[in-house]
């Protein structure tokens, strides 16, 4: 599941466990429609954790067709499902689990920085047409805002209790400890294992890691971290300001 604010050029994308409700993994880059961009992402996911879901559910949207086609890829090496496509179960983002938590995020994030994104907007520091001005806020805050949401993911999200709901089926309890022992919540464990040697097929095939690491050219990069060397220094409060003080030196 995905959310894009076109205006600022931040584009957020995740993915969460059904039944425990935990936050798999969550990423922000300058786009979440770019095909390659979510397939690499899902495959980081899966060297991680040397798993593969039984079903994977998502939109029917033109970023998921390679994450939906390494996913059957890998599923038919276990050989249960007559139809390996099977496994892919698409469905309007409505009706997905991570569409009812982007309602969480927006209230402790989104909420948080869009006042000042707005401000450097309305006082004419930001022009959302100048591509210029689009990356130097990217270079600020992309990477402040995966640390927040790591942060939101692993501190806030996946370690609060969530209660017992009249309409669902899904156990109450705390994400993590949820997805870590099902069996306490009548769950099943529904991970399959994929080996390195078929991670690193699936790779070559898909051509995900074709895809670039950095969302800015070499060069603008180095020019902002010129100016702006310690950017990891920078606290969420402060990002305006960052964003005043590199555009201000950027062709000075």
């Amino acid at each position: 599941m995905g959310y894009q604010n076109s205006t600022f050029l931040l584009a957020v994308y995740g993915c969460i466990d059904t039944a425990s409700r935990k936050i798999l993994w969550l990423k922000v880059w300058v786009t979440n429609s770019d095909l390659l961009r979510v397939g690499r992402w899902y495959l980081d996911y899966l060297y991680e954790t040397k798993t593969i879901a039984v079903y994977l559910r998502m939109d029917k949207g033109t970023e998921t067709g390679k994450m939906a086609t390494m996913h059957t890829f890998l599923r038919s090496h276990h050989g249960d499902l007559d139809e390996t496509t099977d496994s892919v179960i698409y469905g309007p983002s409505t009706s997905n689990q991570i569409e009812r938590w982007w309602r969480e995020l927006h209230e402790r994030l989104e909420k948080f920085f869009k006042m000042n994104l707005c401000w450097l907007k309305d006082n004419g520091h930001y022009d959302p047409k100048s591509e210029q001005h689009r990356m130097l806020l990217a270079y600020i805050m992309i990477p402040l805002l995966q640390r927040e949401l790591d942060t939101f993911k692993d501190c806030v999200w996946n370690s609060h209790r969530i209660r017992a709901q009249k309409d669902t089926v899904l156990p109450s309890g705390i994400p993590d400890h949820i997805h870590n022992f099902p069996e306490e919540y009548s769950l099943e464990q529904c991970e399959l294992p994929v080996t390195n040697e078929q991670l690193r097929e699936v790779a070559e095939i898909s051509g995900v890691l074709d895809v670039s690491d950095d969302f800015l050219e070499p060069d603008f990069r180095r020019r902002c971290e010129r100016i702006l060397p310690d950017i990891h220094e920078i606290e969420a409060k402060d990002f305006w300001r960052a964003y005043l003080y590199l555009k201000d030196n950027f062709n000075a």
